[in-house]
């Protein structure tokens, strides 16, 4: 469930940086690879990690498409 994914997590960063977490899911109606991430506006300093590894993943895989990643959480997915 979410919540022991969120105490997961809490443990893993207790002992050391989560640098990375990928949640890998399907989409019925979007095609290709693309990434969901969270990350505050230029100023805050996890704004270019957030996009770093999705710029890779286009870089050296033809199928992943950086345009359509989405870089805000929507309202309906800010409890989650």
């Amino acid at each position: 469930s979410i919540h022991e994914l969120k105490r997961l997590l809490a443990k893993l960063k207790a002992r050391s940086e989560v640098a990375l977490y990928l949640d890998l899911h399907g989409h019925s109606r979007k095609l290709n690879a693309f990434s969901y991430a969270c990350g505050g506006g230029r100023e805050d300093s996890r704004f270019y990690r957030a996009r770093l590894y999705p710029r890779i993943m286009a870089m050296v895989c033809p199928a992943f498409q950086f345009d359509q990643c989405r870089w805000k959480v929507g309202k309906g997915k800010r409890g989650t």
